[in-house]
């Protein structure tokens, strides 16, 4: 059975690159660009795995806590280029960061932006159960 994968990135040409990278790899592939969308894209289908840009419109790290909280079967990739990502091990961040970098740590694997497409395919692979080696 083939594996469903949601994109949630505002990036358009970013996302249908990745998109079409994915289902030349064998995966169905669903796109989403502000949380609104990527929010009823996971409330009416199943997804075995989520690439989830942290600033899209309306706030991805909204979307990442909540699929943790109610579909915790449904693996979620952060790509994104936001600070917040590079600032995970700094040990002088902000109260308000240090929320986001909790929130973070419920991703499954982060991609900071911008990253090498092979690695994502194989960490996807990893998390999903296929076979796709660099």
């Amino acid at each position: 059975m083939k594996k469903k994968i949601l994109i949630i990135e505002d990036d358009r040409e970013l996302c249908k690159e990745i998109a079409e990278i994915l289902i030349d790899e064998g995966y169905i592939v669903d796109t989403a660009f502000d949380r609104q969308e990527g929010e009823e894209n996971i409330s009416k289908n199943q997804y075995d795995i989520s690439l989830l840009d942290l600033r899209i419109p309306g706030g991805g790290f909204n979307i990442l806590t909540e699929v943790k909280k109610k579909i915790p079967g449904m693996k979620v990739i952060v790509i994104s280029a936001s600070p917040i990502v590079k600032r995970e091990k700094n040990k002088n961040a902000t109260a308000d960061e240090k929320a986001k970098i909790r929130q973070l740590q419920q991703a499954d694997a982060i991609f900071s932006k911008p990253f090498e497409i092979e690695k994502l395919l194989e960490k996807i692979a990893q998390l999903v159960g296929t076979g796709y080696k660099l």
